[in-house]
């Protein structure tokens, strides 16, 4: 009922699950409807559905908002459906609905034993800020293969999938605490399949098993604006990335901090790791324009692909990937406290190699905390900048 640019104010209470969907009267609105806790409000709420299904339109042009004193608890999953087909064999319609919606200071926790988080099928210029996504504790009972997913819709009739996801913004999100039950599910912090127009930025994944952030290239036979299966216009900036877990074995250690093997109009800058990334692909997927750029952390030189990456300003290990302003340490990186599926502080002690590594002609305006970058001559490498 709600106008486009109007607010509504959500006292303190619980509201149990809900279900947004789609009006056309807010269909390409100059403003969104706004809805938001009350300052200081505790608020509860159930499933948060942008639409049930597939088939049915969910909202348009929504923002939903906790308080920044106290964020709004979801009791369940965040699960946006951006096609609204109902029937195979045509597209996803221009006014698909499931898109332009700003999610900001939510504590998502899932249902217990099966806690997705946040599930983006089809979706487009979507932005999630400023919240917590996962169970409250990395324990038991674990919650299978269930995880963070940015997927595409599938159509059974066309045989490929439809409407890739576009346009997804996160930034200071914290994702934490996905365990695998058996040694067959994998459980991402989050896991997209190509998605163009995405960024990531100033947030922190962490005690999350089989790869902490994974990037994949399985994307049917739908194609990005470049032409190609694979992602584009990628940027990941200024965000802590943990080593990836196994709650399933007794070494508790699985792959990668971070997978994005491919893609075209890349940018890797200025994150720290605890393990190695995978930044490189078979020969058959496609990479252009990737740039990795004052990062700090573990690397794996069989990875460093120079014929199609560009490398910069980086702290790594026993190599510098051809780049000669790169710097090689040891295993030391000058981490406050890197222990493994810890609180994650990735910051840098006074000594760290990272301090003045960083590229000072590509670098974000600021740090993951919002400290202004560099703060004396050139920008520290990794994600935080060191003051004092």
């Amino acid at each position: 009922m709600a106008a486009p640019g109007q607010v509504v104010e959500v006292a303190a209470g619980s509201y149990g699950p809900q279900d947004v969907r789609y009006d056309a009267a807010k269909e390409g609105a100059a403003k969104n409807v706004v809805i938001r806790a009350v300052a200081g409000a505790r608020v509860t709420i159930g499933q948060l559905d942008i639409g049930p299904d597939r088939g049915t339109k969910g909202a348009t042009h929504l923002t939903i908002r906790g308080d920044r004193s106290a964020r709004m608890i979801v009791n369940g999953d965040i699960n946006i459906n951006g096609c609204g087909q109902p029937t195979d064999g045509k597209e996803c319609p221009r006014n698909s609905g499931g898109n332009y919606l700003a999610l900001s200071h939510l504590d998502v926790r899932g249902v217990p034993g099966r806690v997705y988080g946040f599930v983006c099928l089809s979706c487009d210029h979507v932005s999630l800020s400023y919240s917590r996504i996962g169970p409250p504790i990395y324990d038991k009972p674990c919650n299978g293969s269930a995880h963070p997913e940015i997927a595409t819709a599938y159509d059974s009739k066309l045989y490929r999938k439809a409407k890739r996801p576009n346009h997804l913004t996160f930034d200071h999100d914290l994702f934490e605490n996905f365990a695998r039950c058996t040694s067959s599910d994998h459980t991402e912090c989050l896991q997209t399949e190509p998605s163009d127009f995405l960024t990531i930025r100033n947030s922190v994944f962490r005690r999350c098993d089989t790869i902490t952030v994974n990037i994949t290239e399985n994307s049917g036979k739908s194609l990005s604006p470049a032409g190609h299966i694979e992602s584009d216009h990628v940027l990941i900036e200024n965000s802590f990335f943990d080593q990836a877990s196994d709650a399933t074995s007794a070494s508790g250690r699985a792959y990668y901090s971070l997978r994005i093997p491919d893609g075209t109009n890349v940018t890797i800058r200025n994150n720290s790791w605890l393990d190695q990334p995978l930044l490189s692909s078979p020969s058959k997927y496609y990479k252009s324009n990737y740039r990795v750029v004052g990062n700090v952390g573990p690397f794996n030189s069989n990875f460093c692909e120079n014929s199609y990456t560009k490398y910069s300003h980086n702290v790594f290990p026993r190599t510098t990937c051809g780049d000669p302003k790169s710097k090689v340490v040891g295993s030391n990186f000058g981490f406050a406290d890197p222990r493994v599926g810890g609180s994650l502080n990735l910051h840098l002690r006074a000594g760290s190699p990272a301090i003045g590594a960083g590229d000072p002609h590509d670098h974000p305006a600021t740090d993951l905390d919002g400290q202004a970058r560099p703060r004396t001559g050139a920008p520290d490498a990794g994600a935080d900048e060191r003051v004092g």
